[in-house]
């Protein structure tokens, strides 16, 4: 499969910082694949403050789900 791989992460306790951590490899957003970083980008963009986010990612070869709502 493909995906975003997360070469910095925001520091834990950031207002932007969701669980992600360097070194992981973000294959969906809601349910939608991230193919490239086009379509994350375009796929982030049209969150709006309070929608529920879940993002299919791997860490350490373990695949993880995060779930945080926009702010």
């Amino acid at each position: 499969p493909y995906g975003a791989l997360v070469a910095v992460a925001a520091r834990e306790g950031s207002p932007v910082s969701v669980g992600l951590e360097r070194g992981d490899v973000i294959y969906s957003v809601n349910g939608r694949d991230a193919e490239t970083l086009d379509i994350l980008k375009r796929v982030i963009e049209a969150l709006r403050p309070g929608d529920p986010v879940v993002l299919h990612v791997e860490r350490q070869g373990v695949l993880h789900f995060l779930t945080f709502e926009i702010q």
